[in-house]
């Protein structure tokens, strides 16, 4: 197992002595289980590349004019990142100023009754002034001469101003404005695997085990999106964004995490044949490979944020998958009843409808595990508060289920309803806890309980009052069987572009919900 970081740290706004503002860099603790260890390393330059090992069967060949990295394993490169030299780091710029557009001047009239522009001069200004007046339909009405001698100064124009060029780099989508504050800062590289026919991974997405081609298609898509309806054997963005890759064949596994949460784009081109124009051609032959190898380019694209990839090598999937989940951390082992028949719909009515179902599996001799119940268990929809006519008696409810061993499953989405009445509403609004617009507000977005506001969750402080949401209330009984169900793992905003909450709201994190 190997894996190394390739951060750009090196970046502009953290170089230069008076940086435009830092990218946003995901903390440790945001996606990865831990820091990770720092290695001993040797180095052996060259003449136009250094070679560094981590171990005898692992080493990195870093090429320096132009630069391109290979990553080998038992002398056979299996990644190589910007071979065909699509590195792309869209370098931070001073927002551009409004500049009024000029106005035109009133004409004046010439002692023959005919008139002319006042001001205008050939060039570049006067251009600028006639045309603006053409483009805003600038009126100019018609002298009026009186008998020979007598002239009559014309009326003033009605003159339209132009509105000033934008100031910022928005940008509009189906009617929705992204503000985009920092403008374009993309950042992107490409990332071949060798000898590999196929790649895999980078869930979520509606389509085929081994990845397709995107030559014809839109690239492969990361972005958390509530997709209702979605599509199959499409790139489009679903509910989840895990941004790692793996390829794999006989005695070897390659894998890459690109660490950036911002909305990502990945192309995919598999080919039996290599590419012998590449960098890695010129590679001596102990570190060479087939001209009739496979290969399977990349290409990874972020809206925002660093360069920050982990490649991981090794000789079978199991070891690939340990060196994977020392990164970023283990999935947590589910409850053997996890695996049972759980019972669920939208939407049970009220607990007669849920004890009548209960019943039901007995009378017909069914298993029977779990019971869910969805939102219209709560009060207008604030999740952890019962709806006192409909399930008025939620303990002896819960009771009747676990007479038979059942557990009870109920949702709490994480948005919560806007009223000022409302004790959790309230705490929240008053320690500065939801997720704000670019104007410091609270965000208010539209979701099942209409008016709702969002905790910003990635914050600590969020997380820890969260938390005591379920422990310090009597909503669940300690020691009962009763779980918590999660219906939502990213911002789900029905008035918002793409069903999902505007970019330039504090929480810009969108893809690291689920990691």
């Amino acid at each position: 197992m190997y894996y190394v970081s390739i951060g750009a740290t090196s970046e502009p706004a953290k170089t230069a002595p008076h940086p435009i503002r830092p990218r946003y860099r995901l903390s440790p603790v945001d996606a990865l289980a831990q820091e990770p260890p720092k290695l001993p390393l040797k180095f052996q330059p060259g003449k136009d590349n250094i070679i560094i090992s981590g171990s005898e069967n692992d080493k990195v060949k870093v090429y320096l004019k132009p630069f391109s990295l290979s990553f080998i394993r038992n002398k056979t490169v299996l990644v190589s990142v910007n071979e065909r030299g699509l590195l792309n780091f869209e370098h931070q710029q001073e927002k551009p100023q409004a500049v009024p557009a000029p106005v035109p001047e009133a004409e004046n009239v010439t002692e023959d009754g005919g008139s002319k522009v006042a001001g205008t001069v050939e060039g570049e200004s006067g251009e600028a002034a006639t045309q603006s007046s053409i483009e805003n339909n600038s009126s100019v009405e018609e002298s009026t001469v009186a008998p020979e001698t007598t002239v009559v100064p014309p009326t003033p124009p009605e003159t339209t101003v132009a509105p000033p060029a934008p100031a910022d780099w928005s940008e509009t989508f189906k009617g929705h404005r992204d503000s985009r504050p920092y403008g374009p800062t993309s950042v992107g590289v490409d990332v071949t695997f060798h000898g590999f026919e196929f790649v895999y991974g980078i869930p979520e997405h509606a389509e085929s085990f081994a990845l397709k081609d995107t030559e014809s298609t839109d690239p492969y898509r990361l972005y958390n999106l509530d997709v209702f309806e979605y599509e199959l054997y499409n790139p489009m963005a679903l509910y989840g964004s895990v941004p790692v890759m793996w390829a794999h064949r006989e005695n070897a596994t390659a894998g890459i995490f690109w660490h950036n949460p911002a909305e990502t784009w990945i192309d995919v081109k598999s080919s039996k044949q290599s590419d012998s124009s590449g960098l890695l051609s010129k590679l001596p032959r102990f570190f060479s490979r087939s001209e009739s190898d496979p290969n399977v380019r990349t290409r990874w694209m972020s809206e925002s944020g660093v360069i920050d990839i982990f490649v991981m090598l090794a000789d079978s999937p199991s070891s690939a998958q340990r060196a994977y989940a020392s990164l970023t951390g283990t999935t947590r082992l589910p409850p053997l009843f996890a695996l049972a028949y759980h019972q669920c719909r939208w939407n049970y009515n009220d607990e007669q409808d849920v004890s009548t179902v209960n019943a039901n599996f007995d009378v017909h001799n069914l298993p029977m595990d779990v019971m869910w119940l969805d939102i219209e268990y709560s009060d207008g929809k604030r999740y952890l508060v019962w709806d006192k006519t409909k399930f008025s008696d939620p303990n002896g409810m819960l009771a009747n289920l676990t007479a038979n061993d059942r557990k009870l499953v109920v949702v709490v989405d994480p948005h919560i309803k806007r009223d000022s009445n409302w004790n959790i509403f309230k705490d929240a609004e008053s320690k500065g806890l939801y997720v704000k617009t670019p104007d410091s507000g609270d965000f208010d977005g539209w979701c099942w309980p209409g008016s709702s506001s969002w905790p910003d969750y990635l914050r600590p402080e969020v997380q820890d009052w969260w938390a005591n949401l379920f422990t310090s209330s009597d909503f669940i009984r300690e020691g009962s069987m009763f779980y918590v169900w999660n219906d939502m793992n990213e911002p789900s905003v029905f008035s918002g572009a793409e069903i999902t909450m505007p970019k330039a709201s504090s929480l810009l994190r969108f893809s690291v919900y689920p990691l």
